[in-house]
């Protein structure tokens, strides 16, 4: 397995940081370790003017120096020391000084660290050497401890550890937290103390607590240095101001110093020997265990696991009958594994999960999700307690990816106190909401979920595997309410939208009347019935709803959406402005911007709709100063507004305008996306390589994809460079752009990113790439349907319909049938159009666009008779619609000939 050691490291960073971050905002001793620190540094600096420390008590005799280079040494005399994480602080060249520096005393010395994986299967790219001199030289004296991605570095300490060294100034509370005595050694101030999540006054706060700060300055380029610093540099105890809670009791003079020592070995030895101060108690600082259960996840649970690094002191993953390589993988990166079998009951498998977690919360995740990078940083800080009180669950969002970047986001009950009574319940779509007791808190956690809308899903049959399992549940009688709701949702997610909602009307008046559940099943129950476009069914619901929830405005924007797409803008907007009147239900945690800027678009189309755009500017005026960067609010702007676009952005303080850029593109206003791209540019780089690939200057939009922070962008950018020939293949980082460059099979994790890969390059018109890339897909069930799907997409039918023919002899699914008959129909070729939507019915009805092909198919066929059966089947499932009445009318003339002639005939 291939890691990138810079990002890793840089989740490792982001770990200790988040820790720190969490320790500070709770810690009720910041000033007792501030008091703590000073008494050391000045006991510390009263015996250093009076005693001089290179005396011979320091320096090792003869029989404890190691044998000469090449043999091994005898056991050190001088004590064990143990350097902790100098990969974090850039300064591994210095760590293994000071090792040197200690060996040659008679020490031993363990370097802990992540730069060396230890292990055959990680691969750490870009990772530093270990240092094979002093392995070579000092034996069993000087030993490399690797620190696994989801291990932390305490857990690799043993109990008793001798003295510890760190060198990142955010390790030092996760030291703390573990009772663990240390010493921090910096080079540079000024580098130490910065950091991209803290402020300065809370790395200032962190070098108060470890037993002293040593100072190593390197000379001509080298950490070596034969005399002691002269200057003795001091920091200034800051402490949090404006809007960071300040800790109980941390009333602290500015005129605190902390003193930095000049780094020195005999210095350190004479520390080592000490006895430090009492250490003040330290803050309860929530820490997390991540569960996973899986099965046959190799090439997917990599990324899931290795996301986790910043935010889990723990990873469980319940192995329920791998014959992959699951287990091995998650081994590999530091997770404890087990091997629970399957029962075909999901609770069970998580249930015995989370009995094996041993932190605060337990976070509840996939093996086909990630925690988002944006996630990452604040993911921790979630957990903080308010007034007091810890939450007892987090509600996350759980972003859905469709395909070609397409997202749809959900809330879920995700992490949670590890408590006993915290179960999980339901042999499939479990559920843990009625188990909890306590506060229920909506975070900004995001995952990114890769499982039903990518087609990976549908080589695993997830679809079908939940519909059996909700299936047998509800015929055993259990929790039938919730089954119901979730084979609703099941029946809404495979178009099954007749069959789904007399399950979820069923659902929704039985469910607890103030649960999750029940909201969930209502917002099914109206997405149901606007795929059928029963408009009128959805008011009738919700008068029936807001009698009892008036404030459930997050239902209320579902059906207002329904409604302003329905030509219906003033219902739309009486429905929205009653609802937002009434606070929401208590136990319901709405989504962020319900009641600001998601209210105020919906308001803004609604008067757009009414032609009030005096009006619908107020709110979009309003939704951007609440969101900015929101890409909806963005495009409405620059459709409508397209002239103020970019003042209303800058004024509303936006730090992206990628949205805005994108539609005034696809508007033709060229000049406009330009302006509004270089205006953002710092902030938003990708904005303009939107521009430049518009243009087809793709060396340019190359340059400042690659200067963007996201993930698709630098895709992009590393493709175009390859395209523009503005680089060669060989400098190529990007491992999905590696893949479609070598046509090596690509793991499964990274099939959705590789699919959207290759769309970009249809959309280029690289064709040889893309051709070279397909061969990447190999390592799927069905690489045929995942090639035959893209170009459907993308308007090559024909090239599509070669893929899709050799997919469906490889297994009948309605996504390939239902393309087929399309690309049929767009041939002419009406006699296989009708069998193969025929052949569809079987698995789902119909839809609209598909009713009106098949009867069309069946009336040029001259299969009158059939085709009218099929019309009113559709237009009961559908309602009367114009199209509709148009066919009929066709059918009638046809049907009257027949009756004449005798014959049917076609059309």
């Amino acid at each position: 397995m291939l890691i990138d050691f810079e990002s890793y490291l840089a989740d490792a960073k982001l770990k200790e940081e988040a820790v720190a971050g969490v320790f500070l905002r709770l810690d009720k001793n910041a000033e007792s370790r501030v008091t703590r620190a000073v008494r050391q540094d000045r006991r510390l600096s009263q015996h250093l003017s009076t005693v001089p420390l290179n005396v011979a008590s320091y320096e090792p005799d003869e029989s404890s120096r190691p044998a000469a280079e090449g043999k091994t040494s005898s056991p050190g005399k001088g004590g064990q020391f143990w350097l902790v994480g100098p990969e974090l602080a850039g300064m591994m060249e210095e760590a293994c000084y000071i090792a040197e520096t200690l060996l040659e005393r008679g020490c031993r010395v363990n370097l802990l660290t992540r730069a060396f994986s230890g292990d055959e299967e990680l691969v750490l790219k870009d990772a530093p050497e270990p240092p094979a001199s002093l392995l070579a030289r000092y034996g069993d004296s000087f030993r490399i401890v690797p620190v696994k991605p989801l291990e932390g570095y305490t857990r690799r300490l043993p109990p008793k550890p001798g003295t510890v060294i760190s060198f990142f100034p955010p390790l030092s509370p996760a030291l703390t937290l573990a009772g663990v005595p240390h010493f921090l050694v910096v080079k540079d101030l000024e580098d130490a103390l910065s950091s991209k999540t803290l402020s300065r006054d809370e790395t200032e706060r962190l070098v108060f607590l470890p037993d002293y700060v040593l100072l190593i300055a390197p000379q001509q380029g080298s950490p070596r240095h034969d005399g002691p610093v002269q200057t003795q540099l001091s920091l200034e105890a800051r402490y949090p101001s404006g809007e960071t809670p300040r800790p109980e009791g941390a009333a602290v003079s500015r005129q605190t110093r902390r003193a930095a020592f000049p780094f020195s070995p005999s210095l350190l030895l004479f520390l080592s020997n000490g006895r430090p101060l009492p250490v003040p108690p330290p803050p309860q600082v929530p820490d997390v265990s991540a569960c996973i259960i899986a099965k046959d996840e190799e090439g997917m649970i990599e990324d899931c696991l290795l996301s986790l690094v910043p935010v889990a002191d723990e990873t469980v993953v319940n192995d329920t009958g791998s014959r992959d390589g699951t287990a091995r993988v998650a081994r590999a990166l530091g997770a404890t594994v087990f091997s629970g079998g399957w029962e075909d009951d999901f609770s069970k498998a998580r249930n015995a999960c989370i009995e094996r977690a041993s932190c605060m919360y337990v976070f509840s995740i996939d093996a086909d999700e990630r925690v988002t990078p944006e996630s990452k940083p604040v993911f921790k800080r979630s957990l903080l307690p308010k007034e007091g009180i810890y939450p007892h669950a987090l509600l996350v969002s759980v972003k859905n990816i469709l395909g070609e970047g397409v997202e749809k986001d959900c809330q879920l009950l995700r992490v949670h106190l590890n408590r006993p009574s915290y179960r999980y319940s339901g042999r499939v779509h479990e559920q843990i909401f009625p188990s909890i007791k306590g506060p229920i808190v909506t975070s900004p956690i995001t995952l990114e979920h890769l499982g039903y809308g990518s087609l990976v899903s549908r080589s695993k049959d997830k679809r079908r595997r939940n519909i059996l399992l909700v299936g047998e549940a509800l015929e055993s009688g259990e929790n039938r309410a919730y089954y119901q709701f979730q084979l609703g949702v099941e029946m809404k997610n495979t178009g099954n939208f007749a069959e789904a909602i007399p399950l979820l009307q069923s659902a929704f008046k039985s469910l607890h009347a103030a649960s999750h559940a029940m909201f969930f099943a209502a917002l099914a129950l109206v997405e149901s019935y606007a795929s059928l476009g029963k408009v009128d069914e959805i008011l009738a619901f919700w008068n029936e709803v807001k009698r009892e929830f008036p404030g459930l405005l997050e239902l209320a924007e579902t059906i207002a959406e329904v409604l302003i797409g329905a030509g219906r803008a003033g219902e739309a907007r009486t429905l929205l402005e009653e609802a937002a009147k009434f606070p929401p239900p208590s136990w319901l945690a709405e989504t962020d911007g319900v009641r600001t800027f998601t209210l105020d678009l919906l308001l803004a189309r609604s008067y757009l709709g009414s032609d009030d755009k005096e009006r619908a500017l107020f709110h979009i005026t309003r939704s951007l100063n609440s969101n900015p960067d929101h890409p909806p609010a963005q495009r409405l702007l620059v459709r409508v507004w397209p002239d103020k676009a970019l003042q209303m952005l800058k004024e509303a303080g936006a730090s992206k305008a990628r949205a805005a850029v994108v539609e005034s593109l696809q508007m033709g206003a060229w000049e406009s996306a330009l302006r509004l791209a270089q205006e953002f540019a710092g902030t938003d780089p990708g904005a303009l390589g939107e521009v430049y690939l518009a243009r087809r200057e793709f060396a340019e939009a190359s340059r400042w994809f690659l200067r963007s922070g996201e993930k698709w962008d630098k895709t992009r950018g590393e493709i175009l460079k390859l395209v523009s020939d503005s680089a060669p293949a060989a400098v190529v980082s990007d491992e999905t752009v590696r893949d479609i460059f070598t046509g090596r099979p690509a793991p499964r994790g990274r099939i959705p990113g590789l699919l959207r890969a290759l769309g970009f390059l249809v959309d280029i018109g690289a064709f040889e790439l893309f051709e070279k890339g397909l061969r990447a897909l190999s390592s799927c069930d069905d690489p045929e349907f995942f090639a035959g799907q893209l170009l459907f997409e993308k308007g090559f039918l024909d090239l599509a319909a070669d893929f899709l023919v050799t997919s469906l002899k490889r297994g009948k699914r309605p996504e390939t049938l239902a393309m087929l008959g399309q690309i049929a129909w767009n041939r002419g070729l009406y006699q296989e159009c009708a069998a193969l939507y025929q052949e569809l019915e079987s698995f789902r009805p119909l839809t609209r666009q598909e009713s009106l092909k098949a009867v069309s198919a069946l009336a040029n066929l001259g299969r009158v008779e059939d085709a009218w059966r099929l019309l009113q089947k559709s237009v009961g499932l559908y309602g009367p619609d114009e199209a509709f009445e148009k066919v009929a009318g066709i059918l009638r003339r046809m049907r009257e000939i027949t009756q004449v002639t005798g014959r049917e005939t076609n059309a």
